[in-house]
């Protein structure tokens, strides 16, 4: 073979294979975060506020009786993130939930709403959990790069284990299931002024406004929050 193709077929395997080099990186970090992994959450990426800064805003995974579930929701469209906690204390006829509304404007806390406790009937509560353990289990992860859409995170302790995971729920269906759970049981944030719409923590608004085509218009300018 000629000192020209050997130099061809070098510089081809190298450009080759940093471009797998390349993708495998791009796609380590997502798929790392969204796995269901022992523990809790931890920061994976680098952002003005991560969802386990808001989870972190909740009751403690010691003070859930061993059976619980922390839930963070921040939807690219709309002013509002979601924290919420449900948990059944022991020996107690009925589960808890608490949910914080948190502000912000370009991915910076303006106010952090106070505390809405609640009762959670304790069927609907147990129902939850094993839809729940049923869906995150040891989930494998996904490798998924999403911009927008709703970032969310979970925590699930059970008696003295714990798992996490982060995903998107507009991205990825296995995130959609569970963040769809937290709405379920998360009721008292229906009934806020511009509610979430579903699972994916939209605002209704947003929703409403929906394209033929079930995308989410793109703001052009301070209209675009109206109803």
């Amino acid at each position: 073979m000629q000192p020209k193709p050997r130099l061809l077929i070098g510089l081809t395997i190298l450009i080759v294979g940093g471009w797998l080099t390349y993708v495998a990186l791009r796609d380590y970090r997502p798929w790392r975060a969204s796995l269901t992994h022992a523990g809790p959450l931890h920061r994976e990426y680098e952002r003005y506020v991560s969802p386990d800064a808001l989870v972190a805003r909740l009751p403690p995974l010691h003070n859930l009786g061993g059976n619980g579930f922390r839930f963070a929701a921040m939807p690219y469209r709309g002013d509002r993130w979601y924290a919420f906690a449900a948990w059944q204390p022991e020996r107690a006829s009925t589960a808890k939930g608490v949910i914080i509304v948190i502000e912000q404007y370009q991915e910076k806390i303006t106010k952090v709403g106070p505390p809405i406790r609640f009762d959670i009937p304790i069927h609907e509560f147990r129902e939850n959990m094993r839809k729940l353990e049923g869906i995150t289990g040891w989930w494998r992860g996904e490798a998924i790069r999403c911009l927008h859409g709703t970032s969310v995170a979970f925590e699930r302790v059970r008696q003295a284990r714990v798992t996490s995971g982060e995903g998107n729920a507009v991205c990825s269906d296995h995130f959609r299931s569970i963040s769809a759970i937290a709405f379920e049981l998360a009721k008292p944030t229906h009934n806020l002024p511009d509610p979430p719409s579903d699972g994916t923590w939209m605002p209704l608004h947003v929703v409403r406004r929906l394209d033929p085509n079930g995308r989410y218009p793109t703001p052009t300018g301070p209209a675009a929050n109206d109803p």
